[in-house]
């Protein structure tokens, strides 16, 4: 929910596709890579590839 509200006020319309993809997630540990990189992100592209390479690390998403 941090993770989405954060891109919303970041990137509002935007990042609704990404959100959406975030919300998809079940796995914590996925979900706190994230969180703990999201906040370094100059754009959605950067959260983007945050988000992918925090997926892809762990290989799964729900």
């Amino acid at each position: 929910e941090a993770i989405c509200k954060y891109l919303e006020v970041r990137f509002p319309e935007s990042s609704r596709s990404l959100q959406a993809e975030i919300k998809r997630i079940t796995d914590v540990v996925v979900l706190d890579k994230i969180i703990n990189k999201i906040y370094t992100a100059n754009s959605l592209d950067e959260a983007a590839a945050i988000v992918r390479e925090a997926t892809e690390s762990k290989g799964r998403f729900s």
